[in-house]
């Protein structure tokens, strides 16, 4: 049998069988699609798990110093010189932060502020969206 003979019949039949050409069209189309959602749908959760932990910070360490720990417990900035010197150690800062009621010019008027001091490794770490100001140099 020639290549245009099959050619030839395979017409034929998709012609006198029109509702099976239809339907099985149909199928494929719906398996294609249904394929492609799936990846799609697969690839984006992917991704959007990826950019929450890099936002998280993986692969990064916080410590806390807990209100009830005892001074010879608490992390000092010595503390922080000796981490900074270790191999595995990228970037490192210590944070110290408060918050304090403000009388306005308007005496009726307070409001609250809370202020963060930060070391130089900060920004590299937790990478914060500022909204006004900058980094001290």
């Amino acid at each position: 049998m020639s290549i245009i003979e099959t050619i030839v019949s395979s017409l034929k039949n998709i012609v006198s069988n029109k509702m099976r050409s239809i339907l099985t069209m149909l199928g494929i189309i719906i398996g294609i699609a249904a394929v492609i959602a799936i990846t799609s749908l697969g690839e984006g959760s992917s991704r959007e798990m990826q950019d929450t932990f890099d936002e998280m910070g993986i692969g990064s360490l916080t410590v806390l110093n807990s209100s009830e720990a005892t001074q010879r417990d608490r992390l000092t900035m010595e503390d922080v010189d000796v981490l900074k010197e270790h191999a595995d150690v990228s970037y490192i800062s210590a944070l110290a932060s408060g918050s304090a009621q403000l009388k306005l010019m308007d005496p009726k008027e307070t409001n609250t502020a809370a202020i963060t001091g930060v070391m130089s490794g900060y920004a590299n770490i937790v990478k914060p969206t500022m909204l006004y100001g900058r980094y001290i140099n």
